[in-house]
């Protein structure tokens, strides 16, 4: 007697990720349009959620092409596939980036700050027990949060949200 086919049912699963992926970001960026227009620059407040949201979408396409399945020779019983899939770490991250992104959309919290909270938020969930480094999460928290403000304010002329 067969069991179930965990490689369909994960192709499936992939495939309900990335469309709700997808769904998601269709509507976030359709939101980003109730921002105000642009003042000082030319980007305006909308253009790092949107840029951001692109990036959301190209992984939910990436995904959805991923889970499409080929007419490839079949190698062993699941090799591909990892004993236990990580679901905790796929649906935490996108609930951070979420959050992330929302909080950033009406202007609650200034770009910097956001990012001060949310980069080692996220590295911290997704290092594993053994390989927490706290210098390379404090060093790429830094640039990240002051290395992207300080490009984009004094070189692109453009003030982030």
């Amino acid at each position: 007697m067969n069991g179930p086919n965990i490689d369909t049912e994960r192709r499936w699963a992939d495939i309900v990720a990335a469309l709700i992926f997808l769904t998601i970001s269709a509507g976030l960026y359709l939101e980003t349009f109730r921002m105000p227009p642009p003042h000082l620059d030319l980007l305006g407040p909308a253009f790092f959620p949107r840029l951001m949201i692109a990036g959301l979408a190209l992984l939910g396409i990436i995904l959805l092409l991923q889970a499409i399945p080929k007419r490839v020779k079949r190698m062993g019983k699941n090799e591909n596939l990892p004993e236990n899939p990580a679901y905790l770490m796929s649906w935490g991250t996108f609930g951070f980036f979420t959050l992330y992104v929302l909080v950033l959309s009406p202007g609650w919290i200034h770009y910097t700050v956001a990012t001060l909270v949310f980069l080692p938020a996220m590295m911290l969930f997704l290092a594993t027990k053994r390989r927490k480094n706290w210098t390379a999460v404090i060093l790429i928290t830094l640039a990240g949060s002051f290395g992207i403000t300080y490009l984009f304010e004094q070189h692109l002329g453009f003030f982030l949200p």
